[in-house]
């Protein structure tokens, strides 16, 4: 893999997974109310749960960015987006749609569940995977390659935003359909 692939797929990873986290921790109650509203752990178990996953990501996100082993960082991502992306599939089928993803990035109840999230984390979690199974080039990096990576970010995040206002804006969409229609 080319190196400003690999550190563009590992800082994106990081922030992106550091980000959240801190979102999570500034609206703690309603994420706390979020894993409760998964209903997929017993009641009991949800104040255990939800720091447990707060400090799982934030944990995972400096890892990546502080260059840890990539195997065991990536692989790590791999099984929490799956774990996300497994109980949004379960709530999905469940019928259960009009809960709050728990992604962070703002208010809870601004992105429901849908498939769209699925497709999400699968995919985030095949970056990580890709960084996990491919080794990284040796050739050595300069200072283009240092502002490519920046820039990918800069572009990737961008998408990131742009793709996650879309979601929260068709449930508002959705909604004054409803109204109109109804």
């Amino acid at each position: 893999m080319d190196p400003v692939i690999d550190m563009s797929v590992r800082l994106g990873l990081g922030l992106l997974l550091g980000s959240a986290a801190l979102s999570k921790l500034r609206t703690y109650a309603e994420f706390r109310f979020v894993v409760a509203d998964y209903r997929l752990l017993p009641a009991v178990l949800v104040p255990f749960a939800a720091p447990c996953i707060v400090l799982l990501e934030s944990t995972l996100g400096l890892l990546w960015l502080t260059g840890w082993p990539r195997a065991t960082v990536a692989f790590g991502t791999v099984l929490l987006l799956v774990g996300y992306g497994a109980a949004i599939a379960i709530n999905l089928i469940r019928g259960r749609v009009f809960i709050s993803c728990g992604c962070g990035f703002g208010a809870a109840g601004a992105e429901q569940l849908s498939w769209w999230l699925v497709i999400r984390n699968a995919l985030l979690a095949g970056l990580a995977l890709g960084v996990a199974l491919t080794g990284v080039d040796a050739r050595s990096t300069g200072l283009l390659d240092y502002f490519t990576t920046l820039m990918v970010l800069v572009a990737s995040i961008l998408v990131y935003a742009a793709l996650h206002q879309l979601l929260a804006n068709s449930v508002h969409v959705g909604q004054w359909r409803e109204e109109v229609g109804g």
